[in-house]
């Protein structure tokens, strides 16, 4: 039996917060691209606070889970997450350790 591997890429904008793109007609178009008709699809987003989810499309659901993800984590509170001088830490500490020679603090 002959394995078929094929792989796609497309690239989505979202306008932030949560937004919500339905991207099953992009997914059914890259299945038809890769001619498998019996196999599996594998969907990924390397994005760390990107969320893909299999739902039906239904607007009052997404309503729901919008307001419902608005009063467990409200705007205006204070995220360590979205602290830039705490987010970049690492990064930092690993530009730092690659500048031997002039060793510049990342800042």
């Amino acid at each position: 039996m002959e394995m078929k591997v094929f792989q796609a890429e497309r690239h989505f904008q979202t306008t932030g917060g949560l937004h919500v793109t339905d991207i099953t007609e992009e997914v059914a178009e890259i299945v038809r691209e890769s001619g498998v008709s019996d196999g599996i699809c594998c969907v990924y987003s390397p994005h760390t606070t990107c969320c893909v989810r299999v739902n039906e499309y239904e607007r009052g659901m997404f309503e729901d889970f919008s307001a419902l993800l608005r009063r467990l984590i409200p705007p205006e509170t204070y995220y360590a997450h979205d602290d830039w001088d705490r987010r970049t830490e690492n990064i930092c500490a690993r530009t730092w350790r690659r500048r031997t020679a002039t060793r510049t603090a990342c800042r």
